[in-house]
């Protein structure tokens, strides 16, 4: 899909790329405001975008801090800022041909293609780390401590086929984050390089939510920004770690209406 409404031809793919980093609030004014005219007219980006939103509020709500392993740094400084060559190879002539023009798409090819700035990139990174593995944390809320701990919108319960039926859940939701709580005890054991998957449902459309692993302390809260009253139905399943799978692998051990 190409969007032809500006000075300029933008594939599809091109807003898309900014999306991370206009969550992020990472864009330059000229890039948001050209985004801004493509979200008004584009099906699917506002969509992602209130994804990518959810889940940097969702991501706000951790309690937990973690310390980057000491040779990150250098990693992502290396990344940034490793010299690319751009002096192209020259060509030989030969003075018996003429010279012939060069296709456009081979011409990117020889360059490496249209390059994405290093800090859009890594802004997007940090976005999909926002909505993937990093917003599901056992986590202890900023409110802890007070009476509010969300509405009850929905149990959890084994479902009729699962081995291990003493596993359970509640599903709680704090309108003023836009996040949903899943409260689970008892999960069962998971086999090496496993990880517990959640799944929203409404009617016959499923969509992967977070991957994540069990509490030592046999209660694990997920933080998950999302609507309830967008889907009917939750529910969890082993999948391939550490990222989990677009699609269920296994059939759920846990479901719960909401």
């Amino acid at each position: 899909m190409t969007d032809t409404t500006g000075p300029t031809t933008k594939t599809h793919e091109w807003y898309q790329e900014l999306l991370g980093a206009y969550a992020l609030g990472a864009l330059l004014p000229a890039e948001a405001a050209a985004l801004e005219v493509h979200l008004t007219t584009c099906p699917t980006c506002p969509a992602e975008l209130r994804r990518l939103r959810f889940g940097a509020q969702a991501f706000a709500l951790t309690a937990e801090e973690r310390d980057p392993s000491p040779d990150l740094r250098n990693r992502i400084w290396a990344a940034t800022f490793a010299p690319v060559e751009t002096t192209p190879t020259p060509a030989r002539l030969d003075p018996a041909r003429p010279a012939e023009p060069i296709p456009i798409d081979r011409g990117r090819a020889a360059r490496g293609g249209i390059r994405t700035p290093a800090w859009v990139k890594i802004a997007a990174v940090l976005a999909v780390l926002l909505i993937g593995s990093l917003l599901a944390w056992n986590v202890a809320l900023r409110n802890d401590n007070s009476s509010d701990q969300g509405t009850v919108v929905g149990q959890l319960a084994p479902a009729p086929d699962a081995p291990d039926q003493s596993t359970s859940g509640e599903v709680r939701y704090l309108p003023d984050d836009q996040v949903m709580l899943i409260e689970l005890h008892d999960l069962p054991a998971l086999a090496q390089g496993e990880v517990y998957q959640l799944w929203l449902i409404r009617g016959d459309a499923v969509s992967p939510s977070v991957p994540f692993q069990s509490s030592a302390t046999g209660t694990t809260t997920v933080a998950v920004a999302a609507d309830p009253g967008q889907y009917d139905t939750l529910a969890v399943t082993r999948e391939p770690g550490p990222i989990g799978s677009p699609a269920p692998t296994t059939k759920p051990f846990l479901l719960g209406a909401i």
